[in-house]
């Protein structure tokens, strides 16, 4: 988010990679017919199946069966499911480092995205999936994960700079980046969360990673996910 970041965010490289395995003709997909009433039958691709869910006329008993399934075959699978399961709730988990990095006035945003990342993926392991809301519930806890790392960052830095200087101005952002803009009509109560993530999911193939190199990703190809 911020434009000097030292590394590129672990939140790029995780959508990145759901977006190959969610692409071509060996892309995962979830059968829908009898997961929860309100989805189409057959074979749901994930990339769809994720926009899906941010239809208003959508359940929360929908959205629980989904991720109640996900969450199944993250734990029964691993790889490639596990990383579906987190590009799944990859436009909450940006919002979240968008609100927690945008006034970080010393480090990387990217630690802070790790850690966010780790927090998601080590509730991911031992949620309860009898338990409703499993989305926010692993959102929350991401946000609690990124929320330590901030404290750890700025206390660091307190405890490192000398009495007698005062502390470094917030870094500067060149323009508003669109993840930051959704979150402060979300906070003014302009869109709801499920609106800005529907728009945040029209734009995400195309947005400015929050480490910005001037090149855009290529597209994913057939060939790209042959071989999973």
């Amino acid at each position: 988010m911020s434009a000097d970041p030292v590394t590129g965010s672990p939140l790029d490289t995780a959508e990145t990679s759901f977006r190959l395995l969610a692409t071509g003709p060996s892309a995962l997909a979830l059968d829908c017919t009898a997961l929860a009433p309100g989805l189409p039958r057959g074979e749901v691709n994930l990339l769809e199946l994720r926009m899906l869910l941010t239809a208003r006329h959508v359940t929360h008993d929908t959205r629980d069966a989904v991720w109640r399934e996900l969450v199944i075959r993250s734990r029964e699978r691993k790889g490639a499911w596990t990383i579906a399961a987190v590009g799944m709730a990859m436009p909450a988990l940006r919002m979240i480092a968008a609100s927690l990095t945008r006034d970080l006035p010393c480090g990387d945003p990217a630690d802070v995205d790790s850690e966010i990342l780790a927090g998601y993926l080590q509730t991911l392991r031992r949620l309860d999936i009898d338990a409703p809301g499993m989305r926010p519930r692993l959102c929350q806890a991401a946000r609690y994960a990124g929320e330590r790392t901030v404290r750890h960052i700025v206390s660091q830095a307190e405890r490192r700079q000398p009495p007698d200087e005062s502390p470094p101005p917030p870094r500067p952002l060149n323009r508003p980046h669109p993840d930051l803009v959704l979150l402060d009509a979300v906070t003014s109560g302009v869109l709801s969360e499920l609106d800005a993530e529907l728009i945040l999911l029209t734009r995400l193939g195309d947005l400015p990673p929050r480490q910005s190199t001037g090149t855009t990703p290529p597209a994913p190809t057939a060939s790209s996910t042959a071989g999973r």
